[in-house]
């Protein structure tokens, strides 16, 4: 694929959100395209994130772009920590927006890749913003407030020049009515189908292991809830025969030792590591993240989906998908692996293919429309002091 089809390379900032390691993940195999095409990649992250991107890209400049953190409650329910929370999303919008046109002032940037932060667009600098919720679910009770949440970010995604939204574009698809609303349509729309870095050949050869695991776990996700599904599965693992790795998701603590003879505890992977365990192992355990969704939708392998409790997103996505028998869907304080893996057993492989030309059209689209800004401005007539 060539994204570079005219003279002269771009430079782009890619910045994801940091709740959780999805943003950053999903976006690697983005990077990696405008990489592979000659362009030049900046990167803007915090937190996990940060980190990710820094092991991912070592050779990358990469600055830091904070954001404000989220943390749930393990006494209040998720939707008021999440009301309360909402002064300090917004000034943090507004912080990062400011942010932006110093990096953009120091490194000429000319395109802003922008995953869910809301105040990384440039009206001089060609923006685009990824997300799978055109509409987002509210939590709790206030569900009735959905159509005004739905109004509110089709006016903020006006201010970038394009939404890429990494689902299939027809009926067939992977986020139902988040990625496919049935209210009034968002302009400047894209769908460039699932991405995963495990559709990159970089980040998806096998790598040589000493031990298969039967079982891999991928935790994600804001604490406590973290921790918590990580105690009620190791407790319920350790009392199987099945060998099991825990991917723990938080890469700013320490590797952590085998606490069971079967269970083995991680806090990162190298990328091809990582696609091998996957590959290998019989049953996969996560939670339903949009990105873990379309990272086992990659490598066409179904898993055991278990949402944050109180998160709608998650608990959405999980139930959208399971009756078309692709993931089993389980709650937190129901789970049952005996059943579970007596479902799974039945799932052969997922039957959806990822459709990479439709991401290499939206960035050969983006990278025109960026030169052919450039050739206009170029014969714009310069008008003469009278």
């Amino acid at each position: 694929m060539d994204v570079q089809t005219d003279k002269g390379k771009l430079t782009l900032l890619y910045a994801p959100l940091n709740w959780g390691l999805g943003h950053a993940s999903r976006g690697i195999y983005l990077i990696q395209t405008f990489l592979d095409a000659g362009h030049r990649v900046i990167l803007a992250a915090d937190g996990d994130a940060y980190f990710l991107l820094q092991s991912t890209f070592p050779d990358l400049e990469l600055k830091r772009l904070p954001f404000y953190s989220v943390r749930y409650s393990g006494i209040f329910p998720i939707w008021l920590k999440m009301f309360f929370s909402l002064p300090g999303f917004f000034r943090s919008v507004r912080r990062e927006h400011r942010l932006l046109k110093e990096i953009i002032r120091e490194k000429k940037v000319d395109i802003i890749v922008s995953d869910n932060r809301y105040g990384l667009y440039h009206r001089k600098v060609y923006s685009i913003f990824i997300t799978h919720q055109l509409f987002i679910r509210a939590p709790g009770p206030f569900r009735i407030f959905e159509p005004i949440l739905f109004r509110w970010n089709r006016k903020r995604l006006k201010h970038f020049s394009e939404v890429w939204v990494p689902d299939f574009p027809g009926g067939d698809n992977l986020a139902g009515l988040l990625s496919h609303p049935l209210r009034k349509k968002i302009r400047k729309v894209r769908y460039i189908g699932p991405i995963s870095r495990f559709m990159h050949p970089v980040f998806s050869g096998k790598e040589p292991v000493t031990v298969k695991y039967d079982v891999v776990v991928i935790l994600s996700g804001p604490e406590p809830h973290r921790t918590v599904l990580e105690r009620i599965l190791i407790r319920k693992l350790r009392r199987t025969d099945y060998r099991v790795l825990m991917f723990r998701g938080i890469l700013w603590k320490k590797e952590a030792k085998r606490i069971y003879d079967n269970i083995r505890l991680v806090t990162h992977l190298d990328s091809s590591l990582f696609y091998t365990y996957l590959t290998d192992a019989r049953y996969v355990i996560a939670r339903a993240g949009y990105t873990t969704i379309m990272d086992m939708v990659a490598l066409q392998k179904p898993a055991i989906l278990i949402p944050t409790p109180g998160q709608p997103e998650q608990e959405y996505l999980a139930a959208y998908l399971s009756p078309r028998n692709r993931f089993i869907f389980m709650h937190q304080d129901e789970i049952d692996l005996v059943q579970a893996f007596n479902k799974i057993d039945v799932l052969e492989s997922i039957d959806m293919n990822v459709q990479p030309s439709l991401v290499f059209k939206a960035a050969e689209a983006a990278v025109q429309a960026i030169y052919q800004s450039r050739r206009a401005a170029r014969k714009k007539p310069v008008k003469k002091p009278v």
